[in-house]
């Protein structure tokens, strides 16, 4: 694996969208990383320390806020960056995402993927 790589985890439920994501992110340079669901996004990115998180808000089991307040409980998963990803523009959801520590939220009907990217990119630095 190339090491200077950096590893993108995508939580979202829409399987579509997520393989959409991860291809777009794949062609940028990234090595992705996929979850269905806030536990298995959870899981991990504890197991596989990514350098950046995307969270759907809305996903069964355990939703991207509640998945976000348990990963900032983290040592590691405190500081990690995370976008959230969001089909509303929900301002109580963004509110307390903004309260727990997110970089940035996107919303999926007002981004074209090709500027996920370039936004990850320039949060990383890369």
């Amino acid at each position: 694996m190339d090491n200077t790589k950096k590893k993108i985890l995508v939580v979202d439920d829409d399987h579509h969208l997520l393989e959409t994501i991860g291809h777009t992110l794949k062609d940028a340079g990234f090595e992705v990383l996929t979850a269905y669901d806030g536990q298995e996004g959870l899981n991990t990115a504890y197991a596989q320390k990514p350098d950046l998180i995307i969270f759907d808000v809305i996903m069964p089991k355990m939703d991207g806020l509640t998945a976000l307040r348990e990963l900032r409980k983290d040592q590691w998963g405190g500081n990690v960056p995370v976008i959230i990803l969001t089909n509303a523009s929900d301002n109580d959801k963004l509110a307390e995402a903004l309260e727990l520590g997110i970089d940035e939220y996107i919303i999926k009907s007002n981004v074209q993927l090709s500027h996920i990217a370039e936004r990850i990119k320039r949060m990383l630095g890369v």
